[in-house]
């Protein structure tokens, strides 16, 4: 008796924990023109420009063919890299738009790191879709952006390894999603 009820318990909870159904990027990306890549970085270390380069071309190439332009609008240096300790919001604002691209899906590419010859190293890849909520029943219009997706990854090893091991593993990760919003706005 107490181990059907067990085995009716877990097979309802492994029910309640199977993965939703895909994501209707369509619908999500409905309007979307182009794609605007752009680093946000709090170390200064020359690392941080060799994986914001790599995410930024792997998220160009998977676009190929998607029909949208990619632009990739620099790396912003915030925080403890920035002369002024620059907030992030305020150092990347301007990296957020691009000549041509008027609705973009963004793809900020967000790194942290030490400077030492064993460093440990946060990125993280988040795509955006600016949104404005427009005006209604006495509540002004709210303007903003819709965190899509986002994938990291966090480490610390040997500073000639560790940045191109980061660098494999979010390729892994947002290959599937960008396969995935490419057909979604090929076929829109």
């Amino acid at each position: 008796m107490f181990a059907t009820r067990f085995l009716a318990a877990a097979t309802a909870t492994l029910s309640s924990l199977a993965p939703a159904s895909a994501a209707d990027w369509k619908t999500a990306l409905s309007g979307v023109d182009g794609v605007i890549t752009y680093c946000d970085s709090s170390t200064r270390q020359k690392y941080a420009e060799t994986m914001c380069k790599a995410i930024a071309d792997e998220i160009a190439t998977k676009m190929d063919g998607s029909g949208l332009t990619v632009k990739h609008t620099g790396l912003a240096l915030s925080g403890s890299a920035s002369p002024e300790k620059t907030p992030s919001e305020d150092a990347t604002a301007s990296l957020k738009t691009a000549d041509g691209i008027s609705h973009p899906l963004i793809a900020g590419i967000v790194l942290k790191g030490t400077d030492d010859g064993n460093p440990a190293i946060y990125m993280r890849v988040q795509f955006l879709v600016p949104v404005t909520m427009p005006a209604a029943d006495g509540r002004p219009a709210i303007s903003g952006e819709l965190l899509v997706l986002e994938r990291a990854v966090v480490g610390n090893g040997p500073k000639k390894r560790l940045p191109a091991a980061q660098i494999s593993f979010i390729q892994k990760q947002i290959a599937p999603v960008l396969e995935d919003i490419k057909a979604a706005l090929k076929n829109g």
